[in-house]
């Protein structure tokens, strides 16, 4: 399907620029548009099918099918020589394809493919999705983030030591002769017996 123009790849190509642009905007419409219907597979690869006629599209589609678009018309034009990974066209390309991979991946919703609300997004207007949130954190009963020795549990500047599990005295850095006699906090150790008991 054809999501974007050829006028909307060339102005990602060389905004403003009407000829001798040195890059993949001088190419013919004809490329081009070759170029737009590859992204446009592209893009129904990985939202699941085809948006038809009677479908809204999001419009960030044509921005999507832009930049893959505008990315593989610059693959043409190199002919096929490699681009550096800090080239304006690679990294709007490594942006789409991360977003395209976040909707076929479900971690971002979008109007998908048959939702039959009309170009226009029917009378309710361009379909109302709510945000979701996916945490890409493991449970805490897998994988702790925190641990009891990252805090100052027992108090008057002691830390726990992780090999006994039994706090010790934390002067920052200093050992108890050398802590300043002004500090006015106890030397008392709290012990909570053994690890877990």
């Amino acid at each position: 399907m054809i999501y974007c123009s050829v006028t909307d790849v060339r102005n990602a190509l060389a905004q403003g620029e009407s000829s001798d642009t040195n890059t993949a905007a001088d190419m013919s419409d004809t490329i081009i548009e070759d170029a737009i219907a590859e992204a446009g597979a592209v893009i129904d690869s990985y939202v699941g099918g085809p948006y038809g006629s009677n479908d809204y599209v999001p419009g960030v589609i044509q921005y999507w099918c832009r930049d893959v678009g505008a990315y593989l018309a610059t693959l043409t034009w190199r002919k096929s020589k490699d681009l550096t990974s800090q080239d304006p066209v690679v990294l709007r390309y490594l942006m789409t394809l991360q977003l395209l991979q976040d909707v076929r991946d479900d971690l971002l919703v979008i109007a998908s493919p048959g939702n039959g609300l009309g170009p226009d997004g029917g009378d309710a207007g361009p379909p109302d999705i709510d945000p979701t949130v996916v945490n890409s954190f493991p449970p805490a009963s897998q994988v702790p983030l925190f641990v009891e020795w990252d805090y100052d549990l027992y108090g008057a500047g002691t830390r726990m030591n992780a090999r006994s599990g039994r706090p010790f005295p934390y002067w920052g850095g200093k050992s108890r002769s050398d802590a300043p006699a002004d500090t006015g906090k106890a030397f008392a150790v709290l012990d909570p017996g053994p690890p877990g008991g």
